[in-house]
């Protein structure tokens, strides 16, 4: 413990130093010179100072500590260290790293205690300070710490502890306040209050601790003059020891009214460490909002304009009426006009400015103390809140660029491509929405002051297949995505819906013959202008001679996918005819294995006709159909298909036709086309008909 003596002696040396030492001046040099104990200044003899002993474990010399110089409890300036003093980083070739604190007459006495000091600075080898160390010295009024030291730091002459983020040392702990000083503003970041902080300033007369505050030391502020003590956090911080007990944080403390959040007041009254204390309601704190903001590209918020601002009470006040007498100035002084009002049940106050800032610069809102009172009468403090609208130093802007994908045949599996801003190639076979942002890149430039920079989102506009023809043939398309007609097609390909199958029986109801009607996008009579994605189609190029490639392109919107549904058509017969897509290259022993059936059911297309497969290893390129067909059961169950010639094996039907239904066509009961039908039966669509 700090102190061991009596509570009556303590209560003599607080009265000693508020009735004579707060108005004694230090002594001059000249008195004190002559003593051989006074060190002040360069006439700091550092020879004299006395060795605190061994600092270290298990007997290492380590280096060593600045101890009190002979002083003791009874008297002010017993240490005789004087004026300004800067303690050496060295003695005897050793660090010196304690501020160390000392027994004098059954007392804990600290190095610089009791002494004239009048400011003191503390090299980066000082790694301890005891408790106490420059407890009463009310002529202290600076504590510097060199910028070096890896644990202390001082701000506004108050020594901390702090902790590094990042690069940035942040205060920890409130270590000590000069004696000098009339008064502190205590750095808001701190988490607590160390042993004897404010021990011996008398000068003091009020405090705020921050709300981030958890714990106050021992003796942190005895023999203090305070008038008011304003605590911000909600929680009650533990301090040491308990009202009226040796060592408690408030010991020897004349203040009984401490300042609280209005929220927290039963909470501190209930707590047995502050325990002794009248709480009363700070008062009102608020909080500021400005919601006229602009988001910028790197997910930073600027305030572009000064339009309309929320004001709200920390501890979910209801406000008593809106406020007056607030009003808005720039850095010139330059006042704006604006009306306040109350909103959300009384608890926000909604300030909408007339005169709206948009000019660059510091624009203030100023807000006279008592001008905003809550329902329980408590009421705000003056203050000031700022804003500043950016200036032009940055311009973000925000660009679109469109990309076309490529879908591409592969013997390996679905895949799509672009070509990025770079040039380089980017594959992948997930799926896509059509027009959703493929990837984004971000630009800057300057000119003069300003920067631009420029964010540029790559889109997908649209996709394109390619298909190189070898000949003039219909041939199988099943593709991930919509083909929606476009005139340019009608001089290059056609394109077409499968919509009926009709087939044809022998005597011994085999099926002999059938046809597969389809709907050529965008002609006059049939008008489909749209394939739905993985939806079996057919194609031919109108070409002659050699291989020519055509490309098909995709509108907005469509997502590119490789999932894949079988597709049923049923004929007037009652037969099932299932296509069903395929993406990569397979063979049809792969294909039967998929779907559960054998190879010989598999039936692909193939040079304008359709084929059986001879054997499990025939192989079907990818973005097309094969055909599995399913009889009506009500037929006989010996029925077989005869298709044209295929790995070798010949048929008796030469081929499988494919008729392209452009308009109403007339077949006869032998499936010959009639162009000009008289009375008689035939079939249109893949239905019997009688006409007349």
């Amino acid at each position: 413990m700090k102190k061991l003596y009596s509570l009556l002696l303590t209560a003599v040396l607080c009265l000693l130093s508020q009735t004579t030492l707060a108005q004694e001046q230090p002594p001059t040099y000249e008195a004190v010179a002559n003593d051989p104990n006074s060190k002040t200044g360069s006439d700091f003899n550092y020879n004299e100072i006395k060795e605190g002993g061994i600092f270290g474990w298990g007997g290492t010399l380590v280096g060593y500590a600045i101890v009190n110089n002979g002083g003791s409890k009874d008297e002010l300036g017993s240490n005789l260290y004087y004026g300004d003093v800067e303690v050496p980083s060295e003695y005897n070739g050793k660090p010196v790293t304690t501020l160390k604190t000392v027994v004098r007459n059954s007392s804990y006495v600290g190095a610089f205690q009791y002494s004239y000091i009048t400011s003191c600075h503390l090299p980066a080898t000082i790694t301890e300070i005891q408790q106490g160390a420059f407890s009463d010295c009310p002529y202290l009024t600076k504590i510097t710490v060199d910028e070096d030291n890896e644990k202390y730091m001082s701000i506004d002459g108050c020594v901390y502890e702090y902790e590094l983020v990042g690069k940035e040392k942040v205060p920890t702990t409130l270590v000590f306040v000069p004696g000098g000083k009339s008064s502190v503003n205590i750095d808001s970041r701190i988490t607590s209050i160390a042993d004897c902080a404010f021990d011996g300033c008398t000068n003091i007369k009020e405090v705020t601790i921050p709300a981030g505050v958890t714990s106050i030391g021992k003796y942190a502020f005895t023999g203090c003059n305070l008038d008011r003590i304003i605590c911000n956090a909600t929680t009650p911080p533990e301090v040491y020891g308990n009202s009226g007990s040796e060592g408690w944080g408030f010991q020897d403390l004349a203040v009984t009214e401490v300042i609280v959040p209005s929220s927290a007041i039963t909470t501190y009254d209930r707590n047995a460490d502050w325990s002794g204390f009248t709480f009363k309601a700070a008062y009102l704190e608020i909080s500021a909002e400005v919601i006229s903001y602009k988001e910028l590209n790197n997910g930073v918020y600027e305030v572009v304009r000064i339009e309309v601002i929320n004001i709200t009470g920390k501890n979910n006040e209801v406000f008593a009426a809106a406020p007056e007498g607030w009003t808005m100035t720039d850095a010139n002084g330059n006042s704006y006009s604006l009306t306040t009002e109350l909103t959300n049940s009384n608890k926000t106050v909604q300030v909408t400015m007339i005169d709206i800032p948009t000019e660059w610069g510091d624009y203030t809102l100023n807000i006279p103390a008592g001008s905003l009172k809550s329902e329980d009468g408590t009421e705000c403090q003056k203050t000031q809140r700022r804003w500043t609208i950016q200036a032009p130093e940055y311009e973000y802007k925000e660009e679109t660029a469109s990309l076309t994908l490529k879908i591409y045949d592969t013997d390996k599996e679905f895949k799509w491509s672009y070509n990025n801003d770079e040039g380089t190639l980017v594959e992948s076979s997930e799926p896509h929405t059509v027009g959703s942002m493929l990837y984004k890149k971000e630009n800057s430039s300057t000119a003069g002051n300003v920067t631009t920079i420029t964010t540029t989102y790559y889109n997908s506009a649209n996709a394109e297949y390619s298909r190189t023809f070898a000949n003039n043939n219909w041939q199988a398309l099943y593709v991930p995505f919509d083909l929606v007609y476009n005139a340019s097609w009608d001089a290059i390909f056609e394109v077409g819906e499968i919509t009926h199958v009709t087939d044809y029986y022998d005597t011994n109801n085999n099926v002999v013959w059938f046809y597969v009607t389809v709907d050529i996008l965008g002609t006059d009579d049939v008008k489909t202008l749209r394939i739905p994605a993985n939806t079996p189609a057919l194609i031919r190029s109108k070409h002659s001679g050699d291989a020519v490639t055509r490309t098909f392109s995709v509108g907005n919107g469509n997502t590119i996918t490789a999932s894949t549904e079988a597709f049923e058509v049923e004929s007037s017969n009652g037969n099932i005819y299932s296509f069903t897509g395929n993406y990569k290259r397979q063979n049809s022993g792969e294909i039967a294995e998929s779907i559960g059936t054998d190879f010989g059911s598999i039936y692909a297309m193939s040079g304008g006709v359709i084929k059986k497969a001879g054997n499990a290893n025939v192989a079907l390129r990818a973005y097309r159909w094969f055909l599995t067909i399913t009889e009506n059961p009500s037929l006989q169950s010996d029925i077989t298909f005869s298709y044209g010639k295929f790995d070798g094996e010949e048929t008796d039907i030469p081929e499988v036709r494919v008729q392209v239904f452009e308009k109403d066509v007339y077949y006869d009961l032998s499936g010959r086309r009639v162009d000009n039908p008289s009375n008689g039966i035939y079939i249109i669509n893949g239905r019997k008909v009688f006409v007349k």
